[in-house]
C-alpha cells in the first residue's frame, strides 16, 4: 500500500473525530482533504453535522426531583421488614422462654 493510500485510509477513519486528534494530525488530514475529493466531501458533511447539532444551555440546570411514590414505597417496605423481624424475634424469645419455664 502506498503512502498516499495509507493517508487516505487514515483520513477516512479520523475525519469524523478530527476535533479529538492532535493538531499535527489535523494538519495532515486537512492537507489531504485539499487534494482528495471524497475526503473533502466527508469533511464537509462532518462539519455541517457538528454545526447543526443543537447546543444545550447547561446554565439552566433543572433540579431532578426523586420519584416521590417510589421513595415512599421503599421507606414503607423497610419499615414493614423491620416490623416482621421484630415480630419473629419476639415470637422466638417467647417460645424459648415458655419451653424453659415448662421444663423446670
Amino acid at each position: 500500500m502506498k503512502t498516499n493510500q495509507k493517508i487516505h485510509v487514515l483520513s477516512q477513519e479520523l475525519i469524523p473525530v478530527i476535533n479529538d486528534v492532535d493538531p499535527e494530525a489535523q494538519q495532515i488530514i486537512l492537507q489531504h482533504t485539499e487534494s482528495c475529493e471524497s475526503c473533502q466531501k466527508l469533511y464537509n458533511q462532518t462539519v455541517d453535522f457538528e454545526e447543526n447539532i443543537p447546543k444545550h444551555d447547561y446554565e439552566e440546570d433543572v433540579a431532578v426531583k426523586p420519584l416521590k411514590k417510589l421513595t415512599q414505597f421503599n421507606r414503607g417496605l423497610k419499615l414493614f421488614l423491620i416490623a416482621v423481624r421484630v415480630v419473629i424475634l419476639f415470637y422466638l424469645i417467647s417460645r424459648l422462654g415458655w419451653i424453659e419455664y415448662k421444663g423446670l
